[in-house]
């Protein structure tokens, strides 16, 4: 009965003993580590990013055109690594598909780095696009992604999430105005992206939503090669968290961050581009209760983009336009010539 009864106490020791490991384990508030900040921001897919740094509501230029890139984030705590692909089924409508390789590191006080690598989440979109006059256009981007990451990756015993641990869904609007007389473009835009929670065998985590927006402007220099400026703004509520059935507790991971963005983009050969993008820091507001907060540090895009397109379709629609916009001259002089 003795024996018994050590083995029952020895288990009851043990199940706490596990429960306030894994509560101290889920618990990590990322924002204590340098590079916690990338982290939280960048998540682990690619739509913060696109949403924040990349959008420039660009026009879709050719239908059926499949567009390849090779794409890179870095900077001194996180890497992102992808191919973004994407297919116009029209001129108004395109698909586009991501899944990013990426590399987190972090840093405590003691100067301890903690390292992953893995693949993110994988990221579904569709854009729309619509012209509403002639230098007046606008882009509707709607976004979801699949829990195809490790939200539970860990080093020595501290998470490194490589993805959300459930499904995301992000609306962006954008808008753009040219001017026919001079050289420049101006362009906004406003979004957010709303994350469900994540559920790991021993805990849960409200994710909630981010709210992000961007106002840049484009210098066109020739045909070939462009200049933008950007600035942006986000901002991420605290998130909860709970173990087991506990009741839900804030984990001190809200933030507010503005970005100066500077870019160039230039056209290689007719089908491929090259992007190069440099992101400074300019305001940055963490969580009240974070004591000494870490900065962020600047990061740099590299972008090399091909695109793939059938060129006899193209000519024969160029064709079929001009033979139609003859017609319609000539149809229109000779109207005129009846009412002479």
């Amino acid at each position: 009965m003795i024996k018994y009864n050590k083995i029952i106490i020895a288990l009851i020791i043990v199940f706490w003993v596990s429960i306030f490991s894994i509560r101290g384990f889920s618990q990590q508030n990322l924002l204590f580590y340098k590079g916690g900040v990338e982290s939280i921001i960048y998540k682990g897919d690619t739509v913060i990013l696109e949403n924040t740094v990349l959008d420039d509501c660009k026009a879709i230029n050719t239908a059926k055109c499949l567009k390849v890139a090779y794409s890179q984030l870095h900077s001194e705590f996180i890497k992102i690594l992808y191919f973004p692909i994407s297919y116009s089924m029209s001129n108004k409508c395109e698909l586009n598909f991501s899944l990013p390789l990426l590399t987190k590191s972090m840093m405590d006080n003691s100067d301890n780095i903690y390292l992953k690598t893995g693949y993110g989440d994988t990221k579904l979109g569709f854009l729309f696009y619509y012209n509403i006059v002639n230098t007046t256009k606008t882009i509707t981007r709607i976004s979801i992604t699949l829990p195809t990451g490790d939200e539970v990756a860990s080093d020595n015993g501290l998470i490194i999430p490589m993805g959300n641990g459930g499904y995301s869904y992000s609306i962006l609007q954008s808008c753009s105005k040219d001017f026919k007389f001079i050289p420049f473009r101006f362009f906004i835009n406003a979004g957010a992206v709303y994350y469900t929670e994540t559920k790991a065998a021993s805990f849960q985590i409200s994710n909630g939503y981010v709210f992000s927006s961007l106002f840049g402007v484009e210098f066109i220099f020739n045909s070939d090669l462009f200049f933008q400026c950007k600035i942006n703004y986000i901002h991420i509520p605290d998130r909860q968290h709970k173990v087991y059935s506990s009741d839900w507790e804030d984990k001190n991971e809200s933030l507010k961050g503005s970005d100066l963005i500077s870019v160039v983009r230039y056209k290689i050969l007719d089908d491929i581009t090259l992007n190069l993008i440099s992101m400074i820091p300019l305001y940055e507001k963490q969580d009240e209760d974070i004591p000494e907060p870490h900065r962020r540090k600047w990061k740099v895009f590299f972008n090399l983009e091909k695109k793939f397109v059938n060129k006899d379709k193209v000519a024969t629609n160029f064709r079929k336009k001009s033979k139609g916009l003859y017609k319609t001259r000539k149809d229109r002089s000779r109207r005129l010539q009846k009412r002479d």
